[in-house]
């Protein structure tokens, strides 16, 4: 094989390379599309960053291409957006721009809703309302809010169980339902006093085996205890 065929499969494949390269950067941030600009301005971005999604009904359909602080103290950030063409049949000028994260500590992205029907239509670098973003701790309060309600569902659920009649057998041969049973008949102390008498019995006496707690049904065994 020759030098001159090795470095022609070499500059074959770094091209090769690069027009995939191109093209997935294209495709991420639109450059094959026909698009038009779009702001929407916030009080807090909330970490959203430049190349973040831009999402209509859940799906990619933008970049963001700016995120530009304002000129005086009282001003808001504009966020500037490049979306597809095609998205101007559902953006009005009554559709919201929102921040979002995804899942709870994810990337940023912003989601646009759709506008009514007889709303006017956005023009080129035109401006839509915004909604302020929540910040991590009001995220996690609805999560602790949600976990609540599923332990509480789980609980009723278990209740509800423990008195099916073809699962009630389970729970009885268990000895109790609820933890709180188990104590129901403890004795808070042992008798300081000497005991009147003492016996000592094999285990396999007094219990079908050796690894539970179930007692021996005999006749022949019968125990008193005087307090």
């Amino acid at each position: 094989m020759s030098t001159a065929f090795r470095v022609g499969v070499l500059v074959v494949m770094a091209l090769l390379f690069l027009s995939i390269g191109i093209f997935l950067i294209g495709s991420k941030d639109f450059l094959f599309n026909s698009t038009y600009r779009l702001k929407a301005d916030f009080q807090n971005v909330g970490g959203l960053n430049n190349g973040a999604a831009v999402r209509i009904g859940g799906i990619h359909q933008g970049t963001v291409k700016e995120i530009d602080l304002p000129s005086q103290p009282d001003g808001k950030v504009t966020v500037v957006m490049n979306l597809k063409s095609a998205t101007r049949n559902i953006i009005k000028k009554d559709s919201r721009a929102s921040i979002k994260t995804e899942g709870l500590l994810g990337d940023k992205y912003v989601e646009i809703s759709f506008g009514s029907p007889k709303a006017e239509a956005v023009a080129e670098d035109g401006t839509i309302a915004s909604e302020t973003p929540k910040d991590v701790s009001e995220q996690a309060q609805a999560l602790t809010d949600e976990a609540r309600a599923g332990i509480a569902a789980f609980r009723d659920n278990m209740d509800a169980l423990q008195h099916n009649f073809l699962l009630r057998g389970f729970f009885e041969k268990r000895g109790y339902r609820e933890a709180g049973e188990l104590t129901q008949h403890s004795i808070p102390r042992l008798p300081t006093r000497t005991p009147t008498k003492e016996f000592d019995f094999d285990t396999k006496d007094v219990f079908d085996k050796t690894d539970n707690a179930s007692l021996v049904e005999s006749e022949n065994i019968a125990i008193s205890i005087s307090l």
